[in-house]
């Protein structure tokens, strides 16, 4: 069988004869299929010429029960069967190379060889059992670290002799799950930290090519999603920085939660308490009171009102600092609202010799709106209205509808506040601060609580006023539905009504007695 073979070689086939280790001749058909010259191959020495067709093997390990892979000058991929002939009467031996097939390996796998030329994946062919590089497109090579990242350093060569930290890397296990198993293998993500780069992440195929039973290739397709999942893992350590100022958050909107109801309590229970011992001793001695008696009786009622009043907008301007000024909308007759919020304030003007004057364009109309806030808005402003408005004027309240909104304006005819003192009023403790207001200053925080509940309540404020004159302040509401209809009541609205007008009025009436 051997003498048939190397027969057929010496007649047709390629080979190179040494002498003491040194290439001493080679045959046409050896430069044909090596793709190097005369020149370039006799005379070197045995080792040299394995290290030039990349035949990575010392000559006293070839086996010839097996094949080899050797390299052209076009670092072509060639699939031989070595022979050897040793001379008994010299240190002449020869080397018959028989190549395998004449198909090329892009012939023989043609679907690898589409990948290989899109480069739009890393994709790699290995030569089994030994893992040895025969052909990888620049896209796979681009993921090593220098030098193995050209063909010149890597074809011809083990996986484990370019890939840094082969050994203790996850790779080294796909590749031996694949070789014990020859089924293809997917790993949709791991890391690899061996490259000078730092760590790296990775997802891709290991495919065997299986003939006649026997592992024959294993084909890498491989992507570099260190950008992907970097990308992934800022995203999770932001939403769990997120979460967590979020919890951070809750525990402080618990803790604002608990302050306020002590705040609510500390401040509301002693004037509760004032109040009540006042009107109790009006009810029950009022007979036995001197008229002085019964005045500043009256009068620590009314400052006690006023401090709740102070509580009551701090704590609001607090809530909606804070976003926890809760809002329960329902579908009411804002213009009935309206009036009644206007009748219930005018026996109080008329202390005063004031009118307030309402008019309405629209005769009804039905929306959705906190109507305890929007109390609170209008109160407020009629209450500066008539603390402002000198004796015998008038206030006008007139409703109408603008650009698809509810608009309100009330308008009185007060001492006036002068342009470059518009702005600051809205702000908290924000005053005009000048003469033809001081007898009437407040705390300056009422028109900035009425404008956090104009906003929150999606509408807008806007003041035009002239000193001497008076001033006009202007709302439009959104107008809604809303989808759960909640009936009014009017007893308890009433009710809340008049303890509203005592609370918000008490400041005009304390300094106007």
């Amino acid at each position: 069988m051997l003498s048939e073979q190397l027969s057929h070689s010496i007649e047709y086939g390629a080979y190179f004869t040494t002498i003491n280790s040194m290439v001493v001749n080679a045959n046409n058909e050896f430069f044909y299929l090596s793709g190097y010259s005369r020149d370039e191959t006799v005379g070197k020495s045995v080792s040299e010429l394995y290290r030039m067709i990349r035949l990575d093997i010392d000559s006293l390990e070839l086996n010839e029960n097996r094949s080899y892979y050797i390299f052209d000058s076009k670092l072509d991929p060639i699939e031989v069967d070595i022979l050897i002939e040793n001379n008994n009467y010299s240190n002449e031996i020869t080397y018959f190379l028989i190549r395998k097939e004449t198909q090329s390996l892009g012939e023989k796998l043609p679907v690898f060889e589409r990948l290989y030329l899109d480069n739009r994946f890393g994709v790699a062919v290995f030569a089994m059992p030994d893992r040895i590089l025969l052909k990888a497109n620049q896209t796979y090579l681009d993921f090593f670290d220098k030098p193995f990242n050209s063909r010149e350093t890597t074809y011809g060569k083990k996986v484990n002799e370019f890939v840094t930290g082969w050994d203790i890397s996850p790779s080294k296990e796909f590749w031996d799950q694949v070789t014990k198993t020859k089924q293809s293998l997917y790993i949709d993500e791991y890391s690899f930290p061996h490259f000078e780069r730092g760590i790296t992440y990775w997802d891709g195929s290991l495919i065997p090519i299986v003939y006649n039973k026997q592992l024959k290739y294993v084909v890498e397709i491989t992507n570099d999603i260190t950008d992907k999942v970097t990308y992934r893992n800022l995203i999770e350590q932001q939403s769990k920085i997120i979460k967590e100022e979020k919890q951070k958050a809750e525990k402080a909107l618990k803790m604002q939660e608990e302050f306020f109801s002590f705040i609510s309590h500390e401040f509301k229970t002693p004037l509760t308490v004032a109040m009540s011992a006042t009107q109790f001793l009006e009810l029950t001695c009022k007979d036995s009171l001197s008229d002085i008696g019964r005045k500043y009786l009256r009068k620590i009622h009314q400052s006690s009102l006023q401090q709740l009043r102070l509580v009551n907008n701090l704590l609001d301007i607090t809530r909606a600092d804070t976003g926890y000024l809760k809002f329960h909308n329902r579908n009411v007759d804002i213009v009935t609202v309206t009036k009644a919020i206007v009748d219930s304030i005018a026996l109080l003007a008329k202390e005063k010799k004031i009118d307030v004057k309402f008019s309405s364009s629209i005769s009804k109309l039905t929306m959705a709106i906190d109507d305890e806030k929007y109390e609170r808005i209008i109160l407020n402003l009629l209450s500066n209205a008539i603390k402002f408005t000198d004796v015998k004027g008038n206030i006008y309240v007139k409703l109408s509808k603008r650009k698809g909104k509810f608009c309100i304006r009330v308008i009185d005819e007060g001492v006036g506040i002068p342009k470059d003192k518009q702005n600051i009023i809205f702000e908290r403790f924000g005053q005009v601060n000048n003469s033809l207001t001081r007898s009437s200053e407040g705390t300056g925080i009422g028109l900035c609580l009425v404008k956090l509940l104009v906003n929150s309540l999606g509408g807008s404020i806007e003041l035009n006023s002239q000193v001497g004159k008076g001033s006009v302040f202007t709302i439009l509401l959104p107008i809604t539905i809303a989808d759960d209809v909640e009936e009014s009541n009017n007893d308890l609205m009433n009710d809340r009504l008049a303890r509203a007008v005592n609370i918000e009025f008490s400041n005009v009436y304390l300094n106007y007695q």
